[in-house]
């Protein structure tokens, strides 16, 4: 009688915090060893009867799971053979000699967990059988039998018999069985003995019979045409291995609030555990009322005016925004304990939301400009979990006036009007606070900048790839040109909650266009109009040294609908108004700033405007006008200090309105940062003069190396604020190096060898950065190492 295996395994998988959508496609969405249950098609991979499964959405009163009894489980390996397999002694003859060892034996383990309240005991049958050795039947496989005896005691008992069972029949492969549930009583632990049982003794008063031979079909004794001692070793079998524990915890629970799976696997297809994966869809939460959730998680929303009122039902969605108010508000996992509705204010939050839902073009089709596809499977601090998902849709968040602030980083607001159609380009961002000479104190302005050399020419983004069970990927982004000029300088980014591969394109887009701001900084003191701006608004800036003329100061007394006052003559050296392109901002009473075109501009200071402001801006009020050619320079305020006495620090990092074209432009990668004017300096830079080559023998510790010295005279005029360096030495490659010294060295040249220079100065860089042409050295042989001067320099400072 052959043995088949019938054990099923059974386990809970819990996905995440609930209410949830579910499984997206049943069978189709669970891998099993990365295999789908089920293919797009409908046909399983998997006989049937050996997969089944149960979910759970985890809403607050859901059922127990189907098949698990209100119990569950966690599996132990153990894989340990019971005794051993039969054998005997032989003689030299190869016949037995004396008896045969059956093979009995003990295990012995212990079970700690206090919860535990039973257990089962899951075997594997390698072997069982033994074979006949004459007559017809000769080389048959026949019955033998594996008697199993399972002792338990507690820590105040002796051992007690809770399982025998005596197996018969045969096996050639794995044939696996479990145990009945075992009760646990008594106190912890258990000492759990595993018993390969062998009976003694024997059937003759001759000793000639072992009564352990009737555990095969084939007994030696009964051999007529064979002598009875010839060896069996290789035609019986009886293994038994103790594959794993199943400690089973009577479920007190349903689960509340968790979405799980239950599975059921036959271990006739699965001898071991497989790995799992589930295609989910994850979090319900509430929605903006006025939006609708589509399959893929996005939400669509109409045109009715948005009343700051959220959906009464939960809706899965990928909208981060809307998954950050949920963690925020949250009293199960989130933040609810310490923020509530009323600390929070969706109208700040709802035209984010739609920014992250507006669709974008990629090279595959649309898809939402942001959204969230992640598992948070561990605890971690409330603030960098909630900056995280703040990550994905641009955002950074602050306390203040009791309030939770969440601000993002993204184009006009007037572009996401219709977030329904696919984004084709942004409009610019108007700032909401002016700074000029007369409202800053002192009247200046304090410009820093970082060294190109610093900045990152490739951006690494990680992803979790759906195409590979959403595994890590990586995105690469790179700046070709600086790559040229700096060569390789790697930043590795990870794209929280990602798995879209162009928006992780678009991360590292970003994250390669801001490094190109980010060296870019203003810091200025100012009064009580310090206190209007918060961290992440825009502001302009109209600095009469940086611009080269004066178009800011303040409100006169006597302006009109029509026309405005100020405190200046107008610079005729400006040329005629341009209507269509010059406009005048006005910070009006309630403090909000207004863009007005200007018609035309008095001598005596009167600004005549093609429309009436909202309302008449307060004499001594700031205004800003702009031309064509000199716009006031806009900055994304990072920081604002307090300095007492009613005086305040504000910290500013310039800002350009076409980064949010060319980060969402997947399609290519070369567009550049369109940089306004903001100055009137024009000038272009003159050419380097007075280029020398020189060398030397320097000695620096114990170490002699060559050092080759290039410098250049700046120029007789012009803005000559930096300059840009190629050199070659001998057949390497040509390097650029920028610099804002008058002078190169380059340490470890060959002696004999050739160098080439050559030099270019570069103006004020204010995005349209311009250039001389460059000034050439001739080309210079580095000497020979015996005719070289030594020169000592200082050590290094550690």
């Amino acid at each position: 009688m052959a043995l088949n295996s019938t054990s099923v395994i059974r386990l809970v998988d819990l996905l995440c915090e609930g209410p949830i959508e579910g499984i997206v496609n049943g069978k189709k969405s669970i891998f099993l060893n990365e295999t789908p249950v089920a293919d797009n098609k409908g046909n399983l991979n998997f006989p049937k009867s050996d997969v089944s499964f149960d979910q759970k959405f985890g809403t607050r009163n859901q059922s127990t799971l189907a098949g698990f009894k209100k119990s569950n489980s966690s599996i132990i390996d153990i894989s340990e053979e019971i005794g051993e397999n039969y054998s005997e002694n032989l003689s030299n003859a190869g016949t037995r000699k004396g008896l045969a060892k059956y093979g009995g034996g003990n295990h012995i383990f212990q079970i700690t967990d206090e919860d535990i309240d039973s257990f089962q005991l899951l075997f594997t049958i390698p072997q069982l059988f033994c074979t006949a050795m004459e007559g017809v039947a000769k080389g048959q496989l026949f019955s033998a039998t594996i008697r199993l005896r399972v002792f338990v005691k507690n820590k105040n008992s002796k051992f007690k018999r809770v399982i025998k069972k005596d197996i018969t029949g045969i096996s050639t492969s794995n044939y696996q069985f479990k145990t009945d549930p075992v009760q646990l009583t008594g106190t912890p632990p258990y000492t759990v003995k595993v018993q390969k049982f062998i009976r003694g003794g024997f059937l003759d008063k001759k000793k000639k019979r072992p009564r352990a031979e009737e555990d095969y079909e084939i007994r030696f004794f009964n051999f007529k045409d064979i002598p009875q001692n010839t060896s069996l070793t290789n035609t019986r079998a009886n293994r038994l291995i103790l594959t794993s524990l199943i400690e089973r915890q009577d479920i007190r629970t349903a689960y509340p609030y968790t979405a799980c799976v239950g599975l059921h696997l036959s271990t006739e297809t699965f001898s071991s555990l497989p790995s799992r994966q589930y295609l989910v869809k994850g979090m319900k939460v509430q929605i903006p009322i006025n939006a609708t959730p589509l399959d893929n998680g996005r939400l669509r929303f109409n045109n009715s005016a948005f009343t700051g009122e959220l959906t009464e039902d939960k809706y899965f969605t990928t909208c981060p925004v809307c998954i950050f108010y949920d963690l925020l508000i949250n009293k199960r996992f989130g933040c609810g304990e310490f923020i509530d509705t009323s600390n929070l204010n969706w109208v700040d939050l709802y035209p984010l939301s739609r920014y992250a839902n507006q669709l974008v073009s990629t090279p595959d089709g649309n898809e939402p400009r942001f959204a969230i596809n992640t598992v948070i499977g561990s605890q971690a601090e409330a603030y960098r979990v909630l900056q995280n998902i703040a990550s994905i849709f641009r955002g950074m968040t602050y306390w203040g006036s009791n309030t939770v602030n969440v601000v993002a980083d993204h184009g006009s607001s007037a572009n996401i009007s219709s977030p329904n159609k696919v984004h084709t380009s942004n409009v610019d961002k108007d700032p909401v606070h002016l700074y000029t000479n007369s409202n800053v104190i002192n009247g200046v302005f304090s410009y820093s900048g970082s060294s190109l050399k610093t900045r990152s020419t490739s951006i690494w983004v990680s992803y979790n790839d759906p195409d590979n069970f959403y595994k890590p990927n990586v995105v690469v982004v790179e700046d070709y040109d600086l790559i040229e000029k700096y060569g390789y300088n790697i930043k590795e980014i990870v794209a929280f909650g990602c798995s879209s591969k162009y928006q992780a394109q678009r991360m590292g887009q970003w994250m390669l266009n801001s490094e190109k701001l980010d060296g870019h900084t203003v810091t200025f003191q100012t009064g009580l109009d310090g206190l209007a701006v918060l961290p992440s608004q825009l502001f302009a800036v109209q600095d009469e040294m940086r611009a080269g003329i004066r178009l800011s100061g303040r409100v006169g007394a006597g302006s009109t609908n029509t026309h405005i006052v100020v405190d200046q003559n107008y610079d005729t050296s400006l040329g005629t108004i341009d209507s269509s392109t010059d406009t005048i901002s006005l910070t009006l009473a309630d403090g909000t700033v207004e863009k007005i075109g200007i018609n035309s501009i008095t001598s005596d200071g009167r600004i005549n405007i093609l429309s009436a402001p909202s309302s008449l801006p307060l004499q001594d009020s700031v205004y800003v006008i702009q031309r064509g050619t000199i716009q006031a320079q806009k900055f994304t305020c990072i920081d604002v200090k307090d300095d007492g006495d009613g005086k305040y620090t504000i910290t500013g990092l310039e800002f350009n309105d076409s980064i949010y074209d060319i980060v969402d432009n997947t399609t290519n990668n070369k567009a550049k940062l369109d940089y306004e004017d903001v100055t009137a300096f024009n000038n272009e830079p003159t050419i380097p003069t007075n280029l020398e080559v020189t060398n030397s023998l320097i000695q620096q510790q114990t170490q002699s190396q060559v050092r080759v010295i290039f410098s250049w005279s700046r120029g007789i005029n012009g803005a000559n604020v930096s300059f840009r360096v190629k050199y070659k030495i001998g057949d390497a490659n040509e390097k650029t190096v920028d610099t804002d010294d008058t002078r190169l060295e380059i340490d470890n040249v060959t002696p004999t060898t050739k160098v080439n220079f050559r030099v270019r100065a570069l103006s004020i860089d204010f995005g349209k950065s311009k250039a001389s042409p460059f000034a050439v050295a001739p080309t210079f042989t580095v000497d020979a190492i015996e005719t070289l001067k030594t020169v000592n320099v200082p050590d290094p400072l550690p």
